[in-house]
């Protein structure tokens, strides 16, 4: 019981060094997607499954900003997941165009078979970027109270913030 007053201080400073962590790796390259490689349709197909991953890294960094912003009830985070949502999207588009120009005929079944895995997760990976961002963008989409901060309720504009008794109205009425 004596430690409680100290939690929130303790809170505010893990949810900054969290947050300073978690959001920037530079490390890795631009792009895996190698238009040279089109040339070599089986190195083209590995270069695409390093480029996923990649993407999928990326998505997994976009929903742990989503993460903290939302409990955190930190409104700084929404540019950084907007900053995400654009990546994310650019590279999907980038990774779409790759896997097209790829020919499956000097494929082997297995290279095709991963291709097809690959085109999989890009659409998956576009829902989760989708429900994310939808989820920053309007908290009270499922309907039930956020329990944000009035700063974080007034980030999101009028047209997207409907109020939760009008939403389960208009389930019920379908």
């Amino acid at each position: 019981m004596a430690a409680l007053p100290l939690l929130s201080p303790i809170s505010r400073v893990l949810t900054f060094l969290i947050e300073s962590q978690a959001i920037d790796d530079s490390r890795e390259p631009d792009s895996y997607l190698d238009p040279l490689l089109l040339q070599a349709p089986s190195l083209a197909v590995n270069q695409a499954a390093r480029e996923e991953l990649r993407l999928i890294d990326e998505i997994k960094l976009m929903l742990r900003t989503v993460w903290m912003m939302i409990w955190g009830k930190n409104i700084r985070l929404v540019s950084k997941v907007e900053e995400h949502q654009r990546r994310i999207e650019g590279t999907q588009e980038e990774l779409k165009d790759y896997l097209s120009q790829i020919s499956d005929e000097n494929l082997s079944e297995e290279d095709v078979d991963w291709k097809f895995i690959i085109n999989c997760l890009r659409r998956i990976n576009s829902q989760l970027t989708s429900l994310a961002y939808s989820i920053v963008r309007d908290p009270t989409r499922s309907g039930e109270t956020t329990g944000h901060s009035p700063e974080l309720e007034e980030a999101w504009p009028a047209e997207d913030s409907a109020k939760p008794e009008a939403k389960r109205l208009s389930i019920k009425d379908r």
